[in-house]
């Protein structure tokens, strides 16, 4: 059986080229001309690990962009086409937890977006493969209290995965506790998904005068605020 398709992407110049991944770490990449797939690309080692989110170049159109929501594997990788199937050109790290959404700009191909779990919204340069700037939540203190709330809820899960083979006595109060841990966990990564989409409708609608006040690489890791 197939795997849960996560996103679909259209190739930035070929037009009958369309991408998909899926929620066992792999893209594919389709000529609808053909109607078969034209390439596949193994994201992920773990079969278990989605890659939740995938962008073209608007450039290059043999350049690619992936991501996984897994917790494991929060970096996002530089994939050429003309290269490897298997091995990305290079990993982008900076989030800790599973990415979410990622955007190229449109505007200049050496901006990437990339939103994920742990409620951090990163702008990446491609040239040095480093985060240049971070986009604030709009509430810092309830960032820092969803992030240590997923920690937290790391933590119990690991914790209760020690504990499920030890017996049937607390069997219920286990069941009570992964139930309250997945509503948290599903309330968490529902107000992430709110303010990626939101940071990028605004990215993606940036045009070249205000990208030009885009903090320089002088004034690398420091955050800026865009009113949405």
């Amino acid at each position: 059986a197939g795997a849960e398709i996560t996103d679909v992407a259209w190739n930035s110049q070929v037009p009958h080229i369309l991408a998909s991944s899926a929620a066992n770490g792999t893209v594919v990449v389709w000529d609808l001309r053909q109607r078969k797939p034209w390439c596949q690309l193994r994201c992920e080692s773990n079969s278990s690990s989605p890659v939740s989110a995938m962008a073209w170049n608007p450039t290059q159109g043999l350049h690619m962009m992936t991501a996984s929501s897994d917790d494991r594997s929060p970096g996002l990788k530089l994939w050429d086409l003309r290269s490897s199937t298997t091995m990305p050109l290079t990993t982008l790290e900076g989030h800790t937890g599973g990415v979410l959404s990622l955007d190229w700009c449109p505007h200049d191909d050496t901006l990437m977006m990339s939103c994920g779990k742990d409620n951090r919204t990163l702008m990446w340069d491609l040239y040095s493969l480093q985060a240049i700037a971070e986009i604030p939540n709009e509430d810092p203190s309830g960032g820092q209290q969803q992030q240590q709330q997923h920690q937290q809820q790391q933590q119990q899960q690991q914790q209760q995965n020690m504990n499920s083979g030890g017996g049937n006595g607390n069997g219920e109060g286990l069941a009570d506790q992964q139930q309250q841990a997945a509503q948290r966990m599903q309330s968490i990564e529902q107000e992430a998904r709110h303010l990626c989409q939101a940071v990028m409708k605004h990215f993606s609608s940036l045009n070249e005068e205000t990208l030009k006040r885009i903090p320089s690489e002088a004034v690398k890791q420091t955050s800026f605020k865009l009113q949405c």
